[in-house]
């Protein structure tokens, strides 16, 4: 191994991997687009699960884990790319290139981390739902992203503290930025002794993550066999957008690590192409699935382009909201009608469900639907909470468990529903 002699007079590094570019600004300005989607597309699925207090749930803050990792772990490559495709400047100062390096090598480390994450929430919803909440609790999760921050931030510092100890003899880099390999090949060392702690690494902390996640989800896909067909459809669509992430991760780490070692020739042009879609295709991917396939986040997106109108609580009769504050019993379908009297012809939203108003509306005249029980009782949460907010997470709970109900059994008289469900549990 090396003394701690550092860069030898050498103080910039010159990145060489687009040489062979005929046209390095076009692929800049495509890079620079895929890039601004990436921070879009998180940054709008962070805002819209902090917004929206029933998303906050132990599986949409694995989401947003995910999303800061992919702006963490594209940026960090993407500010070198950027730089020299499109201002033709190929030189980068050491300790620039330095931070940089640990940047990128965190966030590739935590986008296996995270999607892991995901996967152990999705094995305890589906294996063992009535648990759910009791395992996932708030501190638990903090503490599940906590440990897999500090254990690969750890073993990037121990990377980090390697390169600071190379005694550096080249200034060129053949790759597209900084990273661990371009580092170790630019200093006066046998490589080769320099790759055993990150090949360690590697297989415990990103293979490692692999091996679980395929264990979870067989397990996952044995459980939901054993359940009814209409909750089978639901589970397997929520479970799928997960695996559409991680195989987006995966197969470039395979391509680039696996087989290459198996007889898989590829020149450095390739490898780096390689890299820099291993970089920016999942996290492009990550934000457009979990939009178009989370129904929850899809729902609220729709809400907020829509602009449709939400029944505001400050529209209760006095006499009503004051009912409802004191805790009394009110019949749900009196908000609808106090509604209609200012929601003429417009549009109530909530959750999964939207429902037209109209004055004379016969529906108020019937038992509520699941949908309709959705659409009131959340209105009856929004006043009931100004009074006893302690009580709004176990209400969200409840409207969450009750529309996802409305969706299954769209249509359903509430009460019906109930009394059915009732019935079957004590027979049961």
């Amino acid at each position: 191994m090396a003394s701690r002699n550092n860069t030898v007079g050498i103080t910039e590094f010159i990145i060489t991997g687009f040489n062979d570019l005929e046209h390095p600004k076009a692929v800049g300005i495509v890079i620079l687009m895929i890039y601004s989607l990436i921070l879009l597309g998180s940054s709008t699925n962070i805002c819209i699960i902090a917004s929206d207090k029933r998303l906050h749930t132990p599986m949409y803050f694995f989401i947003c884990n995910v999303a800061i990792v992919d702006m963490m772990y594209t940026t960090s490559a993407s500010v070198t790319i950027l730089t020299v495709l499109l201002m033709g400047v190929k030189t980068v100062s050491y300790k620039p290139c330095a931070a940089q390096m640990f940047v990128y090598h965190l966030g590739d480390f935590m986008e296996a981390s995270a999607i892991g994450l995901l996967a152990f929430d999705r094995l305890i919803a589906i294996s063992n739902p009535l648990r759910y909440h009791s395992i996932l609790t708030n501190t638990h999760i903090l503490l599940l992203v906590l440990t897999t921050w500090v254990i690969n931030s750890a073993v990037i510092g121990i990377l980090a503290d390697v390169t600071e100890g190379l005694p550096y003899c080249h200034t060129v880099l053949k790759y597209t930025f900084c990273d661990y390999p371009g580092s170790v090949r630019a200093a006066c060392v046998n490589p080769d002794d320099y790759f055993v702690f990150t090949t360690i690494a590697v297989i415990l902390l990103i293979y490692g993550n692999f091996v679980f996640i395929l264990l979870s989800y067989a397990w996952i896909i044995f459980t939901v066999f054993k359940i009814s067909s209409e909750s089978r459809k639901h589970m397997f669509s929520t479970c799928f957008s997960h695996m559409i992430v991680a195989v987006c991760y995966f197969v470039p780490k395979f391509v680039a690590n696996i087989l290459t070692r198996v007889g898989l020739v590829l020149t450095i042009p390739e490898r780096n192409g390689i890299h820099i879609v291993a970089t920016l295709v999942p996290s492009l991917v990550n934000p457009v699935v979990y939009c178009l396939r989370t129904q929850e986040i899809r729902n609220r997106m729709l809400r907020i382009f829509k602009n449709n109108t939400v029944m505001p609580t400050f529209m209760f009769p006095s006499h009503l909201r004051h009912l409802i504050i004191q805790g009394k019993n009110v019949n749900l379908v009196s908000i609808l009608i106090a509604a209609s009297k200012y929601l003429v012809h417009r549009v109530v939203d909530c959750g999964n469900l939207s429902i037209t108003l109209m004055s004379r509306d016969p529906r108020l005249l019937k038992s509520l639907t699941l949908g309709e029980f959705v659409i009131t009782f959340s209105a009856y949460r929004d006043v009931f909470c100004t009074a006893y907010p302690h009580r709004r997470q176990e209400l969200d709970q409840y409207l969450l468990y009750i529309s996802k109900l409305s969706v299954r059994y769209r249509g359903t008289i509430f009460y019906d529903y109930h009394k059915d469900f009732s019935t079957k549990a004590v027979c049961g």
